[in-house]
């Protein structure tokens, strides 16, 4: 540890953290347990030098060390980025604030690309506007065959008209009405009618020529 009530009996120097009130050893400039940073010189009035209530400010090698430890792969990202970037050293508080806002960005931008080839979406550059959603339009005899269909309560589950639009507004609306008219006569049998529909759209359209 590096302080802890009751772990041994207060001695001159010792201080309590503003933040958590944890008893901290003299000589450390850290709250072991919260990772709070105390800036102002403790020898000062022979205490902590700090009014009671007063605020103290986490810098950010104290932030670094209290993600560490809630987070073992962040403190194993630290200590790898610090043998390759810094000076060796793996003590957050022996670096300037430069160094950490640079491991801050680098191990944030790995993030967002991670994420953003998960989603499979290009990261815009600056200014960059994702590009407006294409509004998909149905038919009005394809969604009343639809509203239909389901107000029955023949089918198993109902027709979840946006999760099937983009796929029917691919076809003519005769090819879409024939494929709800098919969906109809196999209802009983039929799980899941929106994959039903997906999959007879990709069929009449692969029996066209076009191109799914």
């Amino acid at each position: 540890g590096g302080g802890g009530g009751g772990a041994r009996r207060r001695e001159e120097g010792d201080w309590d953290c503003p933040e958590c009130g944890s008893l901290v050893f003299a000589g450390r400039d850290t709250c072991f347990k919260c990772g709070w940073y105390f800036e102002e010189d403790k020898s000062a009035g022979g205490g902590s030098g700090l009014a009671e209530g007063e605020k103290g400010i986490v810098k950010p090698g104290g932030a670094i060390k209290l993600l560490a430890k809630l987070s073992p792969t962040l403190k194993r990202a630290w200590v790898a980025y610090s043998k390759v970037y810094g000076e060796g050293v793996t003590d957050p508080t022996k670096y300037g604030d430069e160094y950490i806002a640079e491991f801050l960005e680098y191990t944030s931008g790995l993030v967002i690309a991670d994420l953003d080839k998960k989603a499979g979406k290009r990261p815009l550059g600056d200014g960059e506007q994702p590009p407006a959603k294409k509004k998909v339009t149905i038919k009005k005899a394809v969604a009343e065959k639809i509203e239909k269909l389901n107000s029955v309560g023949g089918l198993v589950a109902p027709i979840n008209l946006r999760a099937v639009a983009a796929s029917l507004a691919k076809l003519e609306e005769s090819a879409a009405l024939e494929a709800l008219s098919l969906l109809e006569d196999q209802q009983d049998d039929i799980d899941d009618p929106n994959e039903f529909l997906r999959n007879q759209v990709q069929v009449l359209l692969e029996a066209e020529g076009i191109e799914t």
